[in-house]
């Protein structure tokens, strides 16, 4: 994971502004002393635990520090001293290392290990020096002024990610982005949305897949973030396969269909669903629920058939989504009006008659009870049949419209006008008062 580090600048500068660098004279007889290999980071190192994200039992870290001779070399070992202390202002955190150590001999620079205990509290700053001091117990004289202390701080603060994507993870929190950068099996989110197996789609389904897991496994227990169902307007084809829920059956299947997960997506996002309340919020749906689901559904589902490219007949087998229309739903057709409807009344004009714009009340309650005529009329015979097909109508190359009798292949019907035959059918069986004007049969020519 890439992170930032929240060390307050003022805390990096303890100390550093009075140490002036001294090149050591190495192996010069006259020197014997011991310094901290550690110019090149400003005597300072910064302990993130955010880096150690992917552990999860993570209870410590350990740094090494450099050590380098000043003067001459020897051939027997030596010891030397390494003392720990606080830095003004700012609280120490668990640090554990041997109080001596020892230069092999023949030998200029060692690492010395260092153990830190991860903080009790995120985004939070510990710090602590080294001091070499060998003043007893060590072979070693002073060393070099200014470069006989090191700082070092402790946090584990995290950052929002660049790569954070909130139509697909929500609202972003420190637990939420180590939960899936764990499941990515990646610290660094950027590179792991990079990667074809955990991209922002499948991250999301993996994320979904294992907060309904630990919810079925843990009854009672709650976690601190949810993940929504990520559902795009008008693009079927950057669908978000989300698994089935296994509370999915008759009871949802009555109001929005049998399952699929761009119009689950849809309906979550206008009501608000995520993995915390899908349960709740999608078991025992009484009539008012249940209509506002079946209204984004419904709507959803004709959007995708009315932004269906009219140079192709047909459209796939996955975009038969079976919704109920229910009568007294108020359905809106803004984002779903059928242009082809409109565009080709002459073509169907003889089987529908008179178009009426469904923006408008009048052509509102025509078209609602023609998609009602036409569903309740298949809904049984015939699963397979799809009501994108009460418009079958595609552009020629010449860039006119015609009707596609390609379009009803699989199904009972051989060609489109033996197709708008039978639905004017189902439409006059259905209008009992005539209220609509479809054409009589034997006026079609």
């Amino acid at each position: 994971m890439k992170t930032k580090k929240y060390i307050p600048m003022l805390l990096l500068g303890v100390g550093l502004t009075a140490c002036e660098h001294q090149e050591p004279f190495l192996f010069d007889a006259q020197n014997n002393g011991i310094y901290f290999n550690e110019v090149s980071s400003g005597f300072q190192k910064i302990v993130n635990f955010s880096e150690r994200v992917l552990d999860e039992n993570c209870t410590d870290t350990t740094i090494l520090v450099s050590i380098r001779v000043l003067g001459h070399l020897s051939d027997a070992e030596r010891t030397f001293t390494v003392q720990m202390d606080t830095l003004e202002g700012i609280t120490s955190p668990e640090v554990t290392f041997p109080s001596q150590f020892v230069i092999p001999a023949g030998a200029h620079e060692i690492d010395f290990p260092v153990t830190i205990k991860r903080p009790a509290v995120m985004d939070s700053t510990f710090a602590f020096k080294l001091l070499l001091n060998q003043e007893n117990g060590s072979d070693f004289g002073a060393g070099i002024a200014g470069q006989n202390q090191l700082n070092v701080y402790v946090t584990e603060s995290y950052q929002k990610s660049g790569a954070w994507l909130s139509q697909y993870f929500g609202d972003w929190s420190a637990e939420k982005q180590i939960f899936l950068c764990r499941l990515a099996g990646n610290a660094n989110l950027e590179e792991a949305l990079s990667n074809p197996q955990t991209d922002r789609n499948n991250l999301s389904v993996m994320a979904v897949d294992s907060i309904r897991n630990f919810y079925a496994t843990h009854p009672g227990e709650t976690l601190p973030y949810s993940m929504p169902f990520c559902y795009k307007s008008g693009k079927y084809e950057e669908l978000v396969p989300y698994t089935q829920p296994s509370y999915w059956g008759e009871e949802q299947t009555k109001w929005v269909g049998p399952y699929n997960a761009y119009i689950f997506a849809s309906v979550n996002n206008e009501a608000g669903i995520n993995t915390a309340n899908e349960q709740q919020l999608w078991n025992n749906i009484d009539e008012t629920k249940g209509n506002s689901y079946n209204k984004r559904a419904v709507e959803t589902m004709l959007s995708v058939y009315n932004t269906a490219s009219t140079k192709t007949p047909r459209i796939p087998v996955t975009e038969r989504f079976g919704i109920p229309i229910i009568e007294g739903v108020a359905y809106s057709y803004q984002n779903c009006l059928p242009s082809i409807w409109n565009k080709a009344q002459g073509l169907l004009a003889p089987y529908y008659g008179k178009y009426e714009n469904p923006m408008l009340p009048k052509g509102r309650k025509k078209y609602t009870f023609m998609l009602n005529a036409l569903y309740q009329a298949k809904k049984d015979s015939d699963p397979n049949f799809c009501l994108y097909l009460m418009f079958p109508i595609i552009q020629n190359a010449q860039g006119t419209y015609i009707l596609s009798d390609e379009a009803f292949e699989g199904t009972e019907y051989a060609t489109a006008t033996e197709a708008l035959r039978d639905f004017n059918r189902i439409f006059r069986e259905a209008d009992v008062n005539n209220e609509y004007g479809f054409p009589a049969g034997d006026e079609i020519e």
